[in-house]
């Protein structure tokens, strides 16, 4: 009920987008990706914090006291959506001088207000899920998703039959999806959640104390990860952020494939790590997906004009070399999600943050440099190297924890059994 829906999701994500290339140029697809990506920056900043830290102290109150675990979770949900409307109306008063300053005035319209309207209703969708992983009702969980997934692409087909592609309508699909989603759940599980209205600021706190590191860390990724299609709109054009979005769609579906690896392999670290045998599951996967990811970089090399063609419309040829360019990083987060990153979650909370702290400067000069000069195959080759060294860094981090943690556990059994005089070969 959970995988298919967002497994659904990711291949509509690709395919729709693959067909968008084809209804609008490469300024167009450019403008929609940013405003896209505007919507995923807002939702990973304001959302993942709060949600990771409901879901830890919600489920720890929730089966002694279940009023205070609801408490947690409307106090979560009033707090995201007062920083975002707060956000929105200060879009809806500023936003014509935003755009003009960052941005080709030709390209704004009411782009933006649809925009603060995705972002406000997706928020609310993620409390709304969040409460059904709580309660375990993954039915309702998976239902909202699937219907969000035939309201959104399905509203995009329709646009694309009747010929009315544009970027407006597109984001009208987009918005409609979580509009309707919350309506129903609203109306079959949303009660307990909405009425009565509360805030509690001192749950707001507790939620950021536990919070904090990760909700940096999540705002931080997020920003670099979208930080060269943003820079390259600025510096080079909406057409080149369209050339480098179009590249991104194809050459991410690694890193995709493995965020979505992680969710099957993350519920194990935890027990591997207390049993001691974390350490060689984790050499043994790592060398398995590194040397299939120099293979899968090995073949797209070879089959870079075929694919190119076959994928992308005339308009975008560029789009298959910066494709190229972008490969190497997507396929260094795919060696990173499904254990490395979690690993480092769970056992230094603080290194990812303080890697990509000394990683933004870095990136904002290089970026600065290389994308007046070389555009959108520039930014590619800046983003891919920069995700190949975050990712070298983070193996060996990963590497040491667990082999530190395999020692440390196997000391401690050691000791516990010559504390207790059994013998050795016992």
């Amino acid at each position: 009920m959970v995988a298919i829906p967002k497994g659904l999701n990711g291949v509509c994500t690709i395919g729709v987008n693959l067909l968008l290339l084809r209804y609008l140029g490469p300024a167009q697809f450019g403008w929609l990706s940013l405003c896209l990506a505007s919507v995923l920056l807002g939702d990973s900043i304001l959302g993942a914090g709060f949600d990771l830290g409901v879901l830890k102290l919600a489920s720890e109150h929730r089966m002694a006291s279940p009023e205070h675990a609801l408490s947690i979770q409307k106090s979560a949900l009033y707090a995201k959506f007062v920083g975002l409307a707060v956000i929105s109306a200060f879009v809806v008063v500023f936003g014509g001088r935003i755009s003009e300053a960052a941005f080709p005035r030709q390209h704004v319209s009411n782009s933006l207000y649809l925009c603060c309207g995705i972002l406000l209703a997706l928020s609310v969708v993620r409390s709304a899920q969040l409460q059904m992983q709580l309660e375990q009702s993954f039915h309702w969980y998976g239902a909202i998703d699937m219907l969000q997934n035939v309201l959104e692409f399905g509203g995009i087909a329709l646009l694309m039959v009747f010929g009315r592609v544009q970027v407006a309508y597109v984001l009208l699909a987009y918005l409609s999806g979580p509009v309707a989603a919350l309506c129903i759940w609203a109306f079959v599980k949303g009660r307990a959640l909405l009425v009565p209205i509360a805030l509690r600021l001192d749950l707001v706190r507790e939620l950021l104390r536990f919070a904090k590191w990760s909700f940096a860390t999540f705002s931080l990724a997020a920003l670099l990860g979208k930080l060269d299609l943003f820079l390259l709109a600025r510096f080079a054009g909406v057409r080149e952020a369209g050339i480098f979005a179009a590249a991104q769609m194809i050459a991410w579906v690694p890193q995709m494939l493995g965020m979505y690896l992680g969710i099957v392999f993350g519920p194990r670290i935890m027990p591997a790590l207390r049993e001691g045998r974390f350490g060689r599951f984790f050499r043994q996967f790592q060398c398995g997906v590194i040397a299939v990811s120099v293979a899968a970089y090995v073949l797209a090399v070879l089959g870079r004009k075929l694919l190119g063609h076959w994928l992308l419309p005339a308009s975008f040829h560029e789009s298959s070399e910066v494709a190229l360019a972008l490969l190497p990083g997507a396929l260094a987060g795919l060696t990173s999600f499904p254990l490395t990153i979690n690993l480092l979650m769970f056992v230094r909370p603080r290194f990812l943050l303080m890697m990509d702290c000394m990683a933004l400067p870095v990136m904002v000069l290089l970026y600065l440099y290389v994308i007046p000069r070389f555009g959108a195959l520039g930014a590619a080759w800046v983003t891919s190297s920069i995700n190949l060294v975050r990712a070298g860094v983070a193996q060996t981090a990963g590497w040491l924890a667990a082999s530190a943690n395999d020692r440390k556990v196997k000391s401690d059994f050691l000791a516990s059994r010559l504390s207790n005089q059994v013998p050795l070969g016992a």
